[in-house]
């Protein structure tokens, strides 16, 4: 060790130099400082790992996950004890590869243990808007159908996801009244607010959780979350960030639907957005009161009533009006097979006036237009007329319809839906008459009067 000031050398670790007796503080001070920076650096690095650690750990501890938030949402709707809200509905089904969608609004109000109010209102093709009430008082359930002039009344159950599941099963029950049965589960598919306030784990029966993004839902930021259960049916929700509430749902399902023409699928949608949410609103007493209206009458279950659907002004001139290129413009071709193996080209009729009419076995309006086609049949066959029943269903179940209301005129499977497509068919009935150069003259939808039949006729020649 050598000495900054004269140069002698010292011994290593000595504190002044031994020939001038000055301090040796360079060499002791650098010495020194080296192992404390690296200690400083070392530490500051420690730090800085441990940082990134806990915040990553944080990330994925706090992160909202799909699990975390449906489960935020049931306890959020356990703590409430009231609710009322109102929105717009979507519901729609596909039969025979045939869509139709019908849209409305709906007002619901919920109260523990079980008071129950629902009102929807939907507008439903050539049947224009109908109506659907349920109400629960606490002691019993009403559920009233204008459209039949009919309360259902039943016991009512002790909470609010019984009520629901109980006007779900009157509803397939309506269904058997119109004509068909629907098969199946009795719960109402989906996640629901009933289930939610009751306290039903909603979780049983989830295959897949997912989150998919954020949308804003009425002015409210919501996450937007896929469901797919066990049984197939399929349900996105979008829940508020802060609230936790259900904004908006979409859901699609399958029933097996049963006519004594056979059986199928029909696919079923619904969607429900809420405009408005109220959470534990003060009910007045009158709420979930029900009094049957004059001329209703209370029922065990839904009867259909036997009337006669009114004929004058039920062909929809409007909606054919709004599809201007249709009536006189050149009819869409087509080639189809007959119940009896035979193949039909609807150009190859030209020169001949034609109507193609657009049915289904369980459609109540088909069945009582289909036999006015036929007495146009027994009356203009001789004229030249050519008359087609045009159906989307399986042969297995078209022909036992035909042959149960006596129909003779040619009957064609659309099986793939292709010409209902290209007319554009829904709803049903669909009555479209072409006169002998191909032309559309006259496209009705529901059942045309005597009137609007004999001017249709003469449009084409006849």
């Amino acid at each position: 060790m050598v000495c900054p000031h004269c140069g002698a050398e010292a011994i290593e670790g000595a504190r002044y130099c031994p020939s001038c007796g000055k301090p040796m503080m360079q060499p002791i001070v650098a010495a020194r400082r080296a192992p404390a920076t690296v200690k400083i650096i070392g530490i500051s690095t420690g730090i800085l790992v441990l940082v990134i650690v806990l915040g990553v750990a944080l990330y994925f501890l706090l992160r909202p996950t799909p699990q975390k938030l449906l489960t935020a949402c049931i306890d959020t709707y356990k703590g409430i004890d009231a609710m009322s809200m109102q929105g717009n509905i979507t519901s729609g089904i596909e039969m025979m590869g045939m869509k139709m969608n019908m849209e409305g609004t709906v007002k619901l109000k919920l109260k523990r243990p079980n008071f129950y109010y629902e009102g929807q209102r939907l507008n439903i093709p050539i049947f224009g808007s109908m109506e659907r009430i349920t109400i629960c008082d606490g002691k019993n359930l009403y559920v009233q159908m204008p459209f039949f002039k009919q309360t259902v009344k039943r016991d009512a159950p002790k909470d609010l996801a019984g009520i629901e599941r109980l006007s779900w099963e009157i509803e397939l029950e309506t269904q058997a009244t119109s004509g068909s049965s629907s098969a199946g589960s009795k719960d109402v598919p989906g996640i629901t607010e009933p289930k939610l306030i009751s306290g039903i784990d909603v979780r049983r029966g989830i295959r897949v959780l997912e989150l998919k993004d954020k949308e804003i839902v009425s002015g409210v930021k919501c996450y937007v979350i896929s469901v797919e259960f066990t049984d197939g049916s399929k349900q996105t929700i979008w829940m508020g960030a802060r609230d936790r509430l259900i904004w908006k749902s979409e859901i699609s399902y399958k029933l097996q639907s049963e006519t004594p023409f056979g059986k199928f699928e029909v696919p079923m949608t619904a969607s429900v957005t809420w405009t408005t949410i109220k959470v534990n609103p003060q009910f007045g007493t009158g709420e979930f009161a029900y009094k049957l209206p004059a001329g209703f009458k209370f029922v065990a279950k839904f009867e259909r009533p036997k009337f006669r659907m009114p004929r004058a002004g039920l062909g929809v001139r409007a909606r054919a009006r709004s599809r201007k290129g249709l009536i006189g413009k050149p009819a869409p071709d087509w080639t189809l097979t007959s119940l009896d193996g035979r193949t039909y080209k609807l150009s190859n009729l030209r020169g001949k006036p034609v109507v193609m009419e657009f049915f289904a076995t369980w459609c109540q309006p088909c069945r009582e237009e289909l036999p006015e086609m036929q007495k146009l049949w027994n009356k203009y066959r001789a004229k030249g007329l050519r008359i087609f029943g045009i159906s989307t269903e399986p042969r297995d179940t078209v022909a036992p319809f035909v042959k149960e209301l006596k129909l003779t005129f040619p009957v064609l499977l659309d099986a793939d839906a292709s010409v209902h497509n290209k007319y554009n068919v829904l709803p049903i009935p669909r009555t479209v008459f072409i006169d002998g150069k191909g032309i559309v003259r006259e496209d009705f939808e529901g059942l045309p009067s005597p009137e609007q039949l004999s001017e249709a006729l003469r449009k084409i020649g006849l």
